[in-house]
């Protein structure tokens, strides 16, 4: 987990989603502890400010049980 080393306005950088999490109760966990601490979340270059509804989106599925998947390239 992300831990305290994030601080609000901070800017968590991964490569993917699953390098940070090891399952979908782990990447749910870590989304939580980063909305809370005001912490957006770069993956592969696309950043996702996870207060913002649009931002969350891609990590609804991980909210709600399922799998999530997050492309970095909009291709």
């Amino acid at each position: 987990m992300p831990g305290p080393a994030c601080r609000g306005g901070d800017t968590l950088v991964v490569a993917k989603l699953d390098r940070q999490a090891r399952s979908l109760r782990d990447a749910k966990d870590i989304i939580d502890e980063l909305t809370a601490k005001d912490v957006k979340l770069s993956i592969g270059g696309s950043v996702h400010y996870l207060k913002d509804p649009v931002g969350r989106l891609p990590f609804q599925g991980a909210r709600n049980g399922r799998r999530v998947r997050v492309r970095s390239d909009p291709g």
